[in-house]
């Protein structure tokens, strides 16, 4: 996979679920003239699943999306940063904990070397664990997880994610009658379609600069990585905005 077409896959993928957000937004908007009216309100409860729905699934599919770019570059597992070399090496850390025999850890340890030898090539389901609860802890998990930073613009957001985003999602989806002010849903939405960006943003960044490498030799020699240009605006930015 090349760097275009990994960026044609998140882009396509999240301005899909952009243009289908604003739409929700402007319904919620438009159906919140009568605050105390059914259809105003199931509107706004049901925004709240959907807000989280793309929060969730976006994170998902964009992150299997990196590792299968990964997956696709045949990289060598001790290139990479420790947290994608440990993904490769799961089995043998599970294998270790069956006995502290120093003869069966060594055999342990000669496996966990060879294996280091090898071509990076793992299953996303093992990196990418969304827990069906995407709260901001477990979303730091699968970031860092995928050895990458979890930037401060998440932990700023944290509380939004876990109080807000996550909770909103299991009160609606549990059955309880919760009530939504229109505002409070509008800002929910917005926040979501703030988080997808900086999500999408730093995967781009990271195939670009090549951030899944442990030591990046192109900057070592003094050279510049690929050039690939990053898109900065979806194609619904400007409706988003506009409304």
């Amino acid at each position: 996979m090349e760097i275009e077409e990994f960026v044609n896959k998140i882009d396509k993928d999240l301005a899909h679920r952009k243009l289908e957000l604003s739409r929700l937004k402007m319904d919620v908007i438009q159906g919140g003239s009568d605050f105390d009216s059914d259809r105003g309100s199931w509107m706004r409860r049901s925004a709240a699943v959907i807000a989280y729905a793309h929060w969730e699934g976006f994170v998902k599919q964009a992150s299997i999306q990196y590792v299968r770019y990964l997956n696709s570059k045949n990289l060598p597992v001790s290139s990479l940063k420790r947290e994608l070399q440990a993904a490769c090496l799961i089995s043998h850390f599970k294998r270790a904990r069956e006995s502290l025999k120093v003869c069966f850890l060594g055999t342990v340890l000669h496996e966990i070397d060879e294996a280091r030898k090898g071509v990076f090539l793992v299953s996303p389901a093992k990196i990418v664990i969304t827990e069906s609860n995407l709260t901001s802890s477990v979303f730091g998990d699968l970031v860092q997880g995928m050895g990458l930073d979890y930037l401060d613009e998440y932990k700023t957001r944290g509380p939004f994610i876990d109080t807000k985003l996550v909770h909103g999602r299991n009160q609606v989806a549990h059955g309880e009658l919760a009530v939504f002010d229109t505002s409070e849903v509008v800002d929910r939405i917005e926040a979501v379609v703030k988080l997808l960006d900086q999500y999408s943003q730093q995967l781009f960044e990271a195939v670009r600069d090549s951030h899944f490498l442990a030591a990046d030799p192109n900057r070592e020699n003094g050279e510049s990585g690929p050039v690939v240009v990053v898109p900065t605006q979806r194609a619904v930015s400007s409706e988003m905005g506009a409304e």
